[in-house]
């Protein structure tokens, strides 16, 4: 959605830092209604706010009802957000960028391309890199801005139907990709500096599950699934000299949804969806075992998580609340989960996509399903935060 700013006038400027102030004064909560941010932009500046406050926005209504990781979002060197996701109305990949005062969005150009799931991650240089599945000719494909146009190329041809992939980048700014490949095996293909490297990883059965794929402290490639046939979290990694491939944890009921992240002692951590029982799981190593826990088991609970960990290695889910449609958080403080509502405000919270700041603060990217909507949360988890301040679209 176009956005301008045309005219702010003083007196409005201090009318609106005075609300700002004064909604920190009134001590209001992360669940009291947060301030519309889809007829508004966000200025960098120095303002005082209220702890724990739930800030979300649409960023484009013109995409169609998608499934899988239609969703997917980064952060830069400037902790702004980045997101890329599917129009499946008009088959169109797109890209949104915050700007720091409102979001750019445009359609990457690979033409009219059926698919649903695509991966993003941004370069050294603030750049995009996005890999998607052309449902079409059944293509693994990967494009990036340089700083002038995209360029595009193949990875692989002629998987067969394989919606779900992941992308991450080396300190070089290389890609790495993991997928399902003919045969529903797992795949993984890297950009060896001169043509792509590719290998299969397991082919022991059918790959059925979301992909995560993390690189380690020395840029060994982590990856995390499941098979159709098997009720277990599947690890894969590559320890210098070939793939270990091992179960993570207890028998459980994983589904199609989960997320993986590394430690810093490169240790894998999952959540995911327990399909018969509708509660959110996690999973983690912690050196000599895995650890299971129930995050939230209120109804169902779990769908579509995100998990990333914090500089602490205290993990953040992002997930969708499957009996109120709502957007949910989890964080682990050391002792306790904290559970929150980060956006309740209709049928919102598929395709989560979760981001942690160098303050730790989330950001997720996820689908309002009533709207047909991209939607952005981001929470203030500090009194005086310099991050925001919000001043509404002033029109003529």
């Amino acid at each position: 959605m176009a956005r301008r700013l045309i005219f702010v006038a003083l007196p409005m400027f201090i009318a609106c830092l005075f609300i700002t102030v004064l909604y920190d004064i009134t001590g209001i909560n992360q669940a009291a209604a947060a301030p519309d941010l889809s007829s508004g932009l966000w200025i960098g500046g120095q303002t005082a706010v209220a702890s724990s406050t739930w800030f979300s926005e649409t960023v484009d209504t013109t995409g169609g009802y998608v499934n899988h990781k239609s969703t997917t979002l980064a952060l830069d060197s400037n902790e702004l957000p980045h997101i890329a996701y599917f129009n499946t109305d008009l088959n169109l990949l797109q890209y949104a960028s915050f700007s720091s005062t409102n979001w750019v969005t445009e359609t990457v150009p690979i033409g009219i391309v059926p698919g649903y799931d695509v991966a993003l991650a941004i370069d050294s240089n603030d750049y995009p890199h996005i890999a998607y599945h052309d449902d079409t000719l059944n293509d693994m494909n990967y494009i990036h801005w340089n700083g002038t146009m995209w360029l595009s190329e193949t990875v692989e041809s002629g998987l067969g139907f394989s919606s779900f992939h992941a992308i991450v980048l080396d300190s070089s700014d290389n890609p790495h990709l993991s997928y399902i490949g003919s045969g529903n095996s797992l795949k993984y293909a890297y950009w060896n500096g001169a043509s792509w490297a590719i290998e299969t990883v397991d082919d022991s059965g059918n790959v059925a599950s979301e992909i995560s794929l993390v690189l380690d402290s020395n840029e060994n490639p982590h990856i995390g699934y499941r098979f159709d046939d098997t009720p277990f979290l599947q690890h894969a990694y590559w320890d210098g000299a070939q793939w270990v491939l091992e179960v993570a944890g207890p028998p459980a009921n994983v589904g199609v949804w989960l997320s993986m992240d590394l430690d810093s002692l490169d240790s894998p951590h999952f959540a995911y969806l327990d399909f018969i029982f509708g509660d959110l799981e996690y999973v983690y190593w912690n050196g000599s075992g895995w650890i299971t826990d129930t995050v939230e088991s209120d109804n169902s609970v779990g769908a579509y998580p995100s998990i990333v960990l914090d500089s602490n290695d205290y993990p953040h889910i992002s997930y969708l609340d499957s009996t109120n449609f709502n957007l949910k958080y989890a964080s682990w403080n050391g002792t306790a989960w904290t559970i929150t509502t980060a956006d309740d405000s209709g049928d919102v919270g598929v395709y989560t996509s979760l981001g942690l700041d160098s303050q730790n603060n989330p950001h997720i990217s996820y689908y309002d399903d009533g709207n047909g909507a991209l939607k952005y949360a981001t929470v203030v988890m500090s009194q005086n935060d310099s991050r925001f301040v919000y001043l509404p679209t002033i029109t003529q």
